[in-house]
């Protein structure tokens, strides 16, 4: 109920798509490699002291990704007909809890997976 009229903005992680319906937020796809591993001058602690710096390190990492994101949003925001298409999407794939990663009894059998391997060494 506290998602309605909401239209999620996603960052994270690539397979959100298995768990949630993509019709239902906006997915901004960023490069989480091209984040860690570049090569910030001084180091990534150093950003805080940099502004300038930083702005060029979203510029070089995630520069485009972002742009396509705020394309997305502003999409999303000026067309009436669009916004309702995306907010009245059921959050689940196929609109089922069951067998989905959220059903109850999907989670109680990876927790006892978890369980078994954590005990026995062996991956089932």
């Amino acid at each position: 109920k506290h998602l309605q009229g909401i239209v999620p903005i996603y960052f994270g992680a690539p397979d959100v798509k298995k768990y949630l319906n993509e019709k239902r937020f906006i997915l901004c796809d960023v490069d989480a490699a091209a984040v860690l591993t570049y090569p910030f001058p001084g180091g990534k602690s150093a950003a805080t002291k940099n502004p300038e710096g930083v702005i060029q390190f979203v510029k070089d990492t995630i520069g485009d990704k972002l742009q396509e994101c705020v394309k997305r949003v502003q999409e999303v925001d000026q067309d009436d007909r669009l916004y309702h298409e995306m907010v009245t999407q059921p959050i689940l794939p196929d609109n089922r809890l069951e067998g989905s990663e959220f059903d109850i009894r999907m989670l109680i059998g990876r927790i006892k997976r978890a369980i078994h391997t954590h005990q026995t060494g062996e991956f089932s």
